[in-house]
């Protein structure tokens, strides 16, 4: 549950989002939209993509997991 909550956090906060002119919506894809229309970035860190975002919460989440047991043994 933490993992989840550390992702929507990174996604709401700092992950790269683009904007899509001809569809007019966000969007995490780049540097095309699903329409074929390039996107431009609107907000968060260029490098910090979707996947890496999946990969920090999830690790987050074994982190999480590895202090519980450390410290409740």
């Amino acid at each position: 549950m933490l993992g989840a909550l550390f992702d929507s956090l990174l996604g709401a906060t700092v992950q790269a989002i683009y904007y899509c002119p001809a569809c007019q919506k966000e969007t995490e894809r780049n540097p095309m939209h699903s329409c074929g229309t390039q996107t431009t970035q609107i907000r968060g860190w260029k490098w910090l993509d979707n996947d890496l975002v999946n990969f920090a919460c999830g690790a987050f989440g074994v982190m999480v997991l590895i202090v519980m047991v450390y410290f409740l043994e």
